[in-house]
């Protein structure tokens, strides 16, 4: 793979750590997070590990989705509490 530019590296630094972060605040593990998001384990392995510059438009789409859908959840269960 050719060498990114520092922006890139920026970029795919962030987004590995997008995932982490959800996948520890929500208790995800990579497998359910594949179920969950429709893809393999071995993509959101990639994302995490940076080695994926680019993921599918749809793929973030459905992340963010899942990412806001969870973080309701938690809210109305901590309004709920």
């Amino acid at each position: 793979m050719a060498s990114l530019s520092r922006e890139d590296q920026k970029m795919v630094a962030a987004r590995a750590a997008e995932f982490k972060k959800f996948r520890r605040d929500f208790l995800f593990s990579q497998q359910n997070l594949s179920e969950a998001l429709g893809c393999s384990r071995r993509t959101i392995m990639s994302i995490e590990s940076g080695q994926v510059v680019n993921p599918h438009a749809d793929l973030l789409r459905r992340f963010r989705n899942l990412r806001r859908a969870e973080e309701r959840a938690a809210l109305m269960a901590g309004e709920a509490a």
